[in-house]
């Protein structure tokens, strides 16, 4: 992430040091709950979800997998 890192609203004091070391922000409801990388075949979170949130993440992990032609297993925490 560029400017705005410092802004605790959009990045929670939690999750500032990971984004400066450009990680892949996970954004629910326009804030960074956690951050996401993908290991082989697995997209690694590192938060939990609940309700709608947990199933767009579900929805967005099979979306990541069929652009990238791979069957994507889904691990959080």
């Amino acid at each position: 992430m560029g400017p705005g890192t410092k802004d605790t609203w959009v990045v929670p004091a939690a999750h500032r040091s990971a984004m400066t070391r450009g990680t892949h922000p996970l954004v629910v409801d326009g804030v960074v709950a956690g951050t996401w990388r993908r290991a082989g075949d697995v997209v690694e979170v590192s938060c939990s979800l609940t309700g709608d949130a947990a199933r767009a993440l579900v929805v967005e992990v099979e979306r990541l997998g069929e652009l990238l032609g791979s069957d994507l297993a889904l691990r959080t925490p």
